[in-house]
């Protein structure tokens, strides 16, 4: 009985605080990798995802997280897959908003030279009642850490390669504190 009584009491806590939750399905009907100056174009793939938000007058702001499928494609950048990690702002004005995010990439390849970077994205946002639908481009750095290269040397922001996302996301949103 106390774990219940607990777990309502931080249920209500957290709505006291005005957090909202969402979780979002996306498809990426883009998807482009450039690596030492090459495109090589990828598969559509799915995301999903999550984010924790707090709102002040129009502005929304939180963290959130991704995992995306797999690139699937030929060349290079097979079974190449970026889970980014960030924070995130909203600014609404009549149900539609801007939305900005920064932060980091956890990047995988089979090929162990492409690591981790950071993670950008810009996009647009309406809302319905308790359900968003966004379009989101991001940007994910690819540290490439050849043998050749210094190791030493600060790298710079997107130098060595980048991948590219288009993304359609519809998300659901727990605990909506703006009114829509």
């Amino acid at each position: 009985m106390k774990k219940y009584l607990l777990l309502g009491m931080l249920i209500a806590s957290i709505q006291a605080v005005a957090v909202e939750y969402s979780v979002n399905l996306g498809l990426d009907p883009y998807r482009d990798t450039t690596v030492s100056k090459v495109s090589e174009s990828a598969d559509i793939g799915l995301s999903l995802g999550g984010e924790v938000t707090t709102s002040k007058d129009s502005w929304v702001y939180g963290l959130g997280a991704e995992l995306r499928t797999k690139t699937n494609h030929e060349d290079t950048f097979g079974d190449y897959s970026s889970y980014p990690i960030y924070g995130v702002v909203k600014y609404n004005f009549d149900n539609f908003y801007v939305l900005g995010r920064l932060g980091r990439a956890i990047n995988t390849n089979r090929d162990v030279t492409e690591k981790s970077g950071n993670y950008a994205g810009i996009g647009l946002g309406k809302s319905y009642g308790n359900i968003d639908a966004e379009m989101i481009y991001s940007s994910t750095e690819i540290q490439n850490y050849d043998n050749d290269l210094n190791l030493t040397a600060t790298p710079a922001l997107f130098n060595d390669g980048s991948f590219e996302t288009f993304s359609v996301k519809v998300a659901y949103v727990f605990g909506r504190t703006i009114d829509t």
